[in-house]
């Protein structure tokens, strides 16, 4: 007769065999699902061809029939359209005589009238303007005094700043300089070298210096901000681009190390704000407190279950884990939440974080997480502490997509010059973006009052 130990035994393995039975059979069942998705496609698509085979044709009425999708906004939200523009330049009344379709008399008197507004540019030309430049001598020290050309960076520039301004603008678009001299040459009949362009674009951010150490010194007195990096590329070598996102501030930096001396060179060792960003070590050695992105870890989740095979082990960890992200998130939302309430929370949800971490299984993907977590498991709630501080670091992601684009369209820059070029127009125009500001009317004021001084 079996003892009890070897009953035990029996029972334990006859669960788990009848776990193992259970996985395969919602595999199966997921594998079912799937095929019978490819079939019912695989038929469609068969149906398809034998009708084009056969030349068979719909007629009208079935066409008619077809459901389309309505235009406009769904049922029950407000319309929008094109607001009408508050100041309209001219007005002109339009009347006929004759019927276009048959060419008859129209009555006298009109039915109705209605207005139209019609939206367009004025073609373009360039001005060409001459200066007469009377320079004197000054009577105290002696030296040949010249006055200042006004709308130029310099008095030696060729081009008016309206001029460099639209080759910058159309530069931090994404596009080559070959493209924007055939689009000068298309608009305004002007012929311009690449090399008049690039030359163009220096001045302009030469110019902008003092105003891009001045964006770094009020990212220091932020309070919070977001930080994120992302490969660059000078003269085909890999090289880091750096974004810091503040509220009313953004600086870029671009430098071949991807440590932490980038963000002590912008920020410095006693920034005292919070900082937000992903899992990079790099952004732990500024700030005084620190806020991990749970949108990453929630896209670990989802991509570690869905692309890396993982055990069943980790179901239900990354089930416990993802529960905890999502409560958090909702209390951080919620605008009724007061301060005592979000700290007890936040509390709360760090208790449950350790006990998942000390109970967690042994399969790596659970224990690839639980040495994140454990690492920062201090940085993972710090948005219900205050008001303000992002769950995520969607902020620096926003400021980092501009120059992806452009990094897929020129593969980055060919000089160490032209990648400080990039940098400081990037903070400039992202910055405007960021304060509600065009860039344009900007850098205009701020160039013309800066070739004053």
């Amino acid at each position: 007769m079996p003892t009890v130990e070897e009953l035990e035994t029996e029972i334990a393995r006859l669960k788990e065999e009848n776990r193992q039975l259970k996985e395969e059979n919602r595999q199966l069942r997921e594998e079912n699902r799937e095929l019978r998705e490819d079939l019912a496609s695989l038929k469609t698509t068969v149906s398809a061809v034998v009708a084009r085979g056969v030349a068979a044709k719909a007629d009208s009425s079935s066409l008619n029939e077809k459901k389309k999708r309505p235009s406009g906004r769904k049922k029950g939200h407000e319309g929008k359209s094109r607001k009408r523009p508050l100041h309209i330049d001219a007005r002109i009344e339009l009347d006929q005589a004759l019927c276009p379709k048959c060419g008859g008399k129209l009555s006298a008197h009109t039915t109705d009238e209605y207005s139209r507004v019609v939206e367009d540019i004025v073609p373009a030309k360039v001005v060409v303007t001459e200066y007469i430049v009377r320079r004197r001598y000054c009577k105290r020290c002696g030296g040949q005094v010249s006055p200042a050309i006004p709308n130029v960076v310099d008095n030696n520039e060729r081009f008016g700043l309206r001029l460099i301004l639209l080759i910058v603008s159309l530069k931090l678009l994404g596009l080559s300089y070959a493209k924007i001299g055939s689009l000068f040459k298309l608009l305004f009949n002007l012929e311009i070298t690449e090399a008049a362009i690039e030359h163009s674009t220096m001045k302009v951010a030469e110019a902008f210096g003092p105003l891009y150490h001045d964006l770094i010194s009020d990212i220091r007195k932020e309070e919070s901000l977001h930080g994120d990096e992302t490969s660059w590329r000078i003269k085909g070598k890999n090289h880091w681009l750096w974004a810091f996102v503040g509220k009313w501030s953004v600086v870029y930096e671009i430098a071949n190390s991807r440590g932490r001396d980038v963000p002590l060179g912008i920020l410095g060792s006693d920034y005292q704000g919070t900082v937000i960003s992903d899992s990079w070590p790099a952004w732990n050695y500024v700030g005084r407190k620190h806020q991990r992105c749970l949108l990453h870890y929630l896209r670990d989740i989802k991509d570690t279950l869905v692309y890396k095979s993982p055990g069943t082990e980790f179901y239900p960890v990354a089930k416990k884990l993802r529960r905890i992200f999502n409560d958090a998130i909702r209390i951080g939302k919620s605008v009724k939440c007061s301060r005592k309430k979000r700290l007890i929370a936040k509390n709360r949800f760090e208790r449950r974080m350790e006990k998942l971490i000390k109970s967690s299984e042994k399969e790596k993907n659970c224990k690839r997480f639980v040495k994140r977590l454990r690492r920062e498991k201090e940085m993972l709630f710090t948005f219900l502490e205050e008001r303000g501080i992002e769950w995520n670091n969607n902020a620096a992601e926003r400021a980092i997509r501009p120059s992806v684009i452009i990094r897929k369209i020129t593969y980055g820059n060919q000089s160490t010059n032209g990648a400080d070029v990039h940098k400081v127009l990037m903070s400039v125009r992202e910055t405007c973006n960021m304060r509600g500001l065009n860039f344009y009317d900007y850098a205009l004021n701020y160039l013309n009052s800066a070739s004053k001084r």
